[in-house]
């Protein structure tokens, strides 16, 4: 990436930053190639790689950034939260922009996406869930966070 960008400088070229957690190349295992002979790979290296192409985008004049997610999971591209890597890319992503949001506003879709799923069949709670749901949308979360709290002790 490095090389791309000293080229758009040096050619006064306008371009865009790409940033991305890593890349797994997997079209062998998905039935789109028939060996493995062309399978690259561009480790995550516990997040680091995210960190490295946003550090990228701070040394050269880009226009703006791009998050480069391809296939998402199946190629390892994915910034959502997972098991492996939790909300770390997602939290790096925050201080990058510099946005005041927290690791626990970030948690709050999470933690009604499990509660949804916990009280599927009581219709009234879904209601008040569907209305948590339009507080974080518009970024009410302290709102959302109080309310996702008392239906967790209450339920």
């Amino acid at each position: 990436m490095s090389n791309y960008y000293d080229y758009t400088v040096q050619n006064n070229i306008a371009t865009i930053g790409g940033i991305y957690p890593g890349f797994n190349d997997y079209y062998y295992e998905g039935g789109w190639r028939t060996d493995t002979i062309l399978d690259w790979k561009i480790p995550h290296n516990n997040n680091q790689t995210l960190q490295e192409t946003l550090d990228l985008t701070d040394r050269y004049p880009v226009a703006f950034i791009q998050l480069i997610t391809w296939n998402d999971f199946g190629e390892g591209t994915m910034v959502e939260p997972t098991l492996e890597f939790g909300f770390t890319p997602l939290e790096k992503i925050q201080i990058y922009t510099g946005v005041s949001f927290t690791k626990e506003d970030l948690e709050l879709p999470y933690k009604l996406y499990n509660l949804r799923q916990k009280h599927k069949n009581n219709p009234r709670l879904q209601i008040i869930l569907k209305r948590v749901y339009q507080l974080i949308f518009t970024l009410k979360l302290e709102r959302a966070r109080i309310i996702l709290a008392i239906i967790e002790q209450v339920y």
